[in-house]
């Protein structure tokens, strides 16, 4: 009524019947889908080993065995069942054709059961021997192998309407019937004996019963809730009627059932009493004269009454007995003694006949106090009224005589008198009743108006707490989210971190950080000097106390056992009120940092050795700003400068301080770096420079590119070689050529 915005009760359900769509929604709103596998272990056990005992040990190899699931809901509990045949049937080494029925009132909840594909969640309700068993599992869920499916039958089934299933070896119907009031848990449960087989299973939730039916069923454990079907005698389903328990008032109804059910074999007591006496016909009537046992030929006295069967002996017997029965029963039960009326005619075909009629209370054994045994005894044939007599009579009726007419009269008188003295107590017991309705219902109008206040103080205080309970169900939800945000952010890091509390005791802690300490889940609330560690430092405690202390934050390189290399971080553990309550450390793994800084420095080192190990001067240009990253020791002595007066100066300020300038000069054209910065290639220039003493150099200066992972030129390696040999042999060899020529042509002009 909230959802479609309804105030009254009468508008909604012009509303249902306007809407099919919304009865289907209210009804899947009122179905409870409150289940799962194997719902209290030790019951199932227990169950496990009631199986093997009652159901299947005694049976052949190969025979049906049926079962039922009431109320299954979306499959868990029939599935939970059939694992457990299935393992009985395993441990016992021999095959069954196990059939489970398996209904529910929901058809979507039946459609799920019948796909049995479950989250997989259910491993926290189902083990993994079991797991392996019965499921195949996929990316995201648990499916039920073929072998367990075909067990079971789903089916759409009210257990109000529909017809039961029957000859049942077991059912089970867990957590139902506590939703259901007394008199449908009857039905039901008179339903379930129907259906099982002598000596079937019930089993029940733990929070249900049968004790108001023991005469159904018989407890094997009553923690549990398993019961064990049982038949029922003659007496409970003849004698007590729903009409005549009706009528019985609770203390008279609960000693009835306790008469039939709990007490000693009635028949058997009876037919000792009857052995050591003669007795004519006669019936055994309890406290409500209802007839409990009957012997010899009392057709002749008492008849079944048309309609509705009743066993109460004043409606059955004959018109001519009933007054004067009525009255003896009523004095035999107020003096406890026995009354005997002799000389009673009836009403017998054609004739009359003379009975003599003795009601005598049941005084032993003491259980059956309050019964009455009323005898039928022929008195003799007074001689029949045949048809012609009747006729010669004229139709008139024989007159009786005088003593047996004074007889009557005082029997008439008796009854009156009876009759009057019950009127009597009748009218007082009505008028003390009517008193004290008129208390009751005075006292119910009183607490009517008070349960009316409480109900709206209790209306006021449920809105409220559905305001809260959805505000806190909105809380619940969000934190779950953290938690699981949080759950995968420390599943997923790689970094090793301990939260400890103000006394140094472990708060939580990430699965990274198990490498360095043997923690567990059940350890969370120990003290971390406790546990033994991996890192080779022992003051990690101290600086722990000292951080609570003085605050301050400390950051170490420290090393494991097994070489590893961490950045160990110790913090304050911050409230969101920036209240300090406890300390964070961290630990980050650096090997492989550490690992590739150490391969640095021996390249860097190998690099150097292979650079220095070069004559010719080597220098290292960076494009950016177009000074000197690097050089060789070569070029250090071909400029006559040390190492600081050279690394980060351009090349223009190098050569202008060095002794021997020399004309490299950016933007001059010498020098070859230009060019390959415009290129892209290796250039090679020569150039020639003159010492301070005047002597000629001559210089060949190359530039190569170094390229970085984009393709780009970030340095240039600056190479320059003294070629002042191989050019004063070059020159050398052409002044030579030159005089050779010259001789030559000299010696061809003296031939002509």
């Amino acid at each position: 009524m909230v959802i479609q915005q309804i105030a009254r009760i009468e508008d909604y359900f012009n509303y249902l019947q306007q809407n099919p769509s919304e009865i289907d929604a209210l009804f899947k709103d009122l179905i409870i889908r409150m289940t799962g596998f194997f719902r209290d272990p030790e019951a199932f056990d227990i169950l496990k080993d009631r199986i093997i005992n009652h159901i299947l040990k005694n049976k052949e190899p190969g025979s049906t065995v049926r079962a039922w699931v009431a109320g299954c809901s979306t499959g868990e509990e029939a599935y939970s069942l059939a694992m457990v045949f299935a393992e009985a049937m395993t441990e016992l080494d021999r095959h069954f054709n196990i059939q489970i029925f398996a209904t529910d009132i929901d058809e979507d909840s039946i459609k799920y059961a019948r796909a049995g594909v479950y989250p997989l969640s259910i491993a926290a309700d189902v083990s993994t021997e079991r797991l392996l068993n019965f499921f195949a599992k996929n990316d995201n869920a648990y499916k039920i192998k073929p072998r367990l499916r075909e067990m079971i039958i789903f089916a759409v089934h009210s257990l109000v309407k529909d017809p039961p299933f029957s000859r049942l070896g077991l059912i089970s119907c867990r957590n139902l019937l506590i939703y259901m009031d007394s008199e449908l848990q009857q039905k039901i449960l008179h339903l379930f004996h129907y259906s099982l087989r002598q000596g079937g299973l019930l089993f029940l939730g733990s929070s249900e019963t049968t004790r108001k039916f023991t005469g159904l069923f018989t407890p094997i454990d009553k923690r549990w809730s398993l019961y064990k079907h049982k038949g029922i005698s003659s007496n409970y389903s003849s004698v007590h009627s729903n009409e005549t328990m009706r009528n019985l008032s609770e203390q008279e109804r609960n000693a009835e059932v306790k008469t039939d059910r709990k007490g000693p074999d009635m028949e058997r007591l009876i037919e000792k009493k009857l052995i050591e006496e003669y007795v004519p016909a006669c019936v055994v009537t309890n406290k409500m004269h209802e007839i409990v046992y009957s012997r010899g030929n009392i057709g002749r006295y008492l008849e079944l009454p048309s309609g509705k069967a009743n066993f109460n002996i004043l409606k059955m017997v004959r018109k001519d007995l009933r007054l004067e029965l009525r009255t003896m029963l009523y004095k035999a039960a107020k003096e406890q003694k026995k009354i005997v009326h002799k000389g009673l005619r009836i009403k017998v075909n054609s004739g009359f006949e003379d009975i003599n009629l003795i009601v005598e209370p049941v005084s032993e054994p003491e259980f059956f106090k309050g019964h009455m045994t009323v005898y039928f005894e022929e008195a003799g044939q007074t001689g029949k009224v045949t048809s012609v007599m009747t006729k010669r009579a004229s139709g008139k009726k024989t007159a009786p005589p005088p003593s047996d007419l004074e007889d009557k009269v005082r029997s008439m008188e008796d009854n009156l008198e009876i009759i009057t003295e019950e009127l009597e107590k009748c009218n007082k017991d009505l008028i003390l009743k009517s008193e004290e309705m008129r208390g009751v219902n005075e006292e119910l109008q009183s607490a009517n108006e008070e349960l009316q206040t409480s109900r709206e103080e209790l209306q006021s205080t449920n809105e409220e707490l559905l305001s809260v309970n959805a505000q806190l169900q909105e809380k619940i939800e969000e934190l779950t989210r953290s938690n699981n945000d949080l759950s995968n952010l420390f599943s997923s890091s790689e970094i090793g971190t301990i939260f400890l509390d103000i006394n140094l005791c472990i708060r939580r802690f990430t699965p990274s950080v198990t490498r360095l300490f043997n923690l567990k889940e059940t350890d969370i609330g120990r003290p971390l000097h406790h546990f033994s560690t991996n890192i080779l430092y022992s003051d990690l405690i101290k600086d722990a106390g000292d951080l609570l202390n003085t605050l301050r934050v400390k950051e170490i390189e420290v090393q494991s056992k097994d070489g590893a290399w961490y950045i160990m971080s110790i913090v304050p553990y911050r409230t969101i009120e920036n209240v300090v309550d406890g300390v964070v450390i961290t630990f980050f793994d650096i090997t492989g940092r550490k690992k590739a800084g150490a391969e640095i420095i021996k390249a860097h080192e190998f690099s150097r050795a292979v650079l220095n190990s070069i004559n010719e001067a080597v220098s290292i240009i960076n494009v950016k700003d177009l000074r000197i990253g690097d050089c060789n020791s070569s070029f250090l002595q071909h400029l006559g400068v040390k190492r600081e007066d050279v690394i980060g100066k351009t090349c223009y300020e190098v050569t202008h301080h060095a002794r021997n300038k020399m004309q490299c000069i950016k933007g001059d054209g010498l020098c070859p770096i230009d060019d390959t910065l415009r290129t892209g290639d290796h250039v090679i220039v020569e150039h020639i420079h003159y010492q301070k003493d005047g002597k000629k150099v001559y210089v060949e200066v190359s530039a190569s590119p170094i390229r970085n992972e984009d393709g780009e030129i970030h340095q240039v390696v600056h190479v320059a070689r003294d070629i002042t040999e191989r050019k004063l042999i070059e020159e050398e060899y052409r002044k030579t050529i030159e005089k050779l020529k010259k001789q030559l042509n000299e010696m061809k002009k003296k031939k002509r």
